[in-house]
């Protein structure tokens, strides 16, 4: 079978989705198909290359990407940080010029995506292209292709929720929702399977498509789950460390709840907090790293593999509960891997995470509503108790089967069969 995927960050820098597809992308690779991608450039690099049997074919992102990603490299620059601030403007701009059109606001974008996807499927006639959403661009490539192409299989895969997801601070529910459906249902037209996450089911049970657009929605999960990850023995004598993993983009991700939650712990027991990833605003940590006297730490950006390693040593895993009940965070499925307890906030009683983590079993929630002494005493109490995990090793793999890649390689080789 060929298959060519859409989709934004990918390899070295991989988003979150990224790494999603790279999961599925492998087990398609595995099964024998050939795989070309369309993605994101890196560093200006636009050359063609092959990556562990997958095509991969960058194009050129926004600007404001290209801003930010020059700053990343360059980031003692001095001028980094004033980059940094016009990327923010421009984008800001960009919204507020193409806020009539939202959530597609790059049209510039979406054509390299369809003109690098026509050119491959005029060379190459694939049996089905799966665009990943975000960006919305992809999706609306795969779309455009769709429409120029009748025979070719074409899959909206919604890693993030569509309709039911994020938009404008400054927008209503209301006029958020009728936009993002209005998208969905153009999508919906043209796909021939769409694929949700299933923690967008509740929303999308509640708000149908039309029933002959609805019968196309297969629900997976976010493809995070993969085999068990044996820990290395080592001589070396490791501290007791909790791990964050992952992008706090503050407000919207607020780590204050875990940081109020920690501190005692850190200042009273043998534990570190240890936050990994990008953080626009590392300000707020200062307090708590000085109360603490830096038993609570910011590491910033890390490689995927350099995490991974972290995610191994760690006593325990962090997770910042989703405020947005139909998106669920990928992360904690890449932490059941390991075998560790895992620490998951949450500020919404159907917060999305907290089904699986309960199936898991090794799990701890901190209410962020509840009084900080509470979940002080009630933290501490998990600590002592929970540091190990005692669960087959492929336990995970069969409850959580939907969030493997094998789910989605099923899934869409059937629909390429019927």
């Amino acid at each position: 079978m060929k298959v060519m995927f859409l989709l934004g960050m990918y390899h070295p820098k991989y988003s979150a989705n990224g790494l999603c597809c790279k999961n599925v992308i492998d087990e398609c690779i595995k099964r024998g198909w050939d795989v070309s991608c369309v993605v994101n450039s890196y560093n200006g690099n636009m050359k063609p290359y092959e990556l562990e049997g997958a095509k991969i074919y960058p194009i050129k992102p926004r600007l404001t990407y290209r801003i930010t990603e020059w700053c990343d490299l360059h980031d003692s620059s001095k001028c980094s940080k004033l980059l940094r601030k016009l990327a923010g403007f421009l984008n800001k701009i960009k919204l507020l010029i193409r806020s009539y059109s939202w959530p597609y606001i790059s049209p510039s974008y979406t054509k390299a995506f369809y003109r690098k996807a026509r050119e491959l499927e005029l060379k190459e006639n694939f049996d089905v292209v799966v665009a990943a959403y975000t960006p919305i661009d992809s999706l609306y490539a795969g779309y455009k292709l769709k429409c120029e192409f009748k025979t070719l299989k074409f899959v909206a895969y919604y890693l993030d929720a569509l309709a039911g997801g994020w938009g404008p601070v400054k927008w209503s529910e209301k006029k958020k929702d009728q936009r993002l459906r209005k998208w969905e249902l153009l999508i919906a037209e043209k796909a021939d399977a769409i694929f949700s996450m299933e923690s967008s089911r509740v929303y999308h049970t509640a708000n149908p498509l039309p029933s002959n657009f609805n019968k196309k929605r297969y629900y997976l999960d976010v493809p995070m789950m993969l085999p068990f990850v044996q820990a290395v023995k080592t001589d070396k004598k490791i501290e007791k460390y909790a791990l964050f993993a992952g992008d706090i983009s503050y407000p919207r991700r607020n780590p204050i709840p875990l940081l109020e939650a920690f501190t005692s712990s850190c200042i009273n027991d043998d534990l570190q907090l240890v936050f990994v990833g990008p953080c626009n605003n590392p300000a707020i940590f200062t307090p708590y790293i000085e109360k603490t006297n830096g038993r609570i730490r910011l590491l910033g950006k890390k490689t995927h593999s350099e995490t991974l390693a972290l995610e191994q040593e760690a006593t325990f895993l962090v997770n910042i509960g989703s405020e947005n009940p139909y998106t669920i965070p990928c992360k904690i499925f890449e932490y059941m891997r390991f075998k560790k307890p895992i620490i998951s906030t949450y500020a919404i009683d159907n917060e999305p995470s907290m089904m699986c983590l309960k199936k898991y079993g090794y799990a701890h929630f901190i209410d962020e509503r509840k009084p900080v002494d509470f979940n002080q005493e009630y933290l501490k109490s998990f600590i002592e108790m929970n540091e190990v995990v005692d669960i087959p090793d492929d336990f995970c793999q069969q409850v959580f089967y939907k969030n493997t890649p094998k789910a989605f390689a099923d899934t869409l080789e059937k629909i390429v069969e019927e």
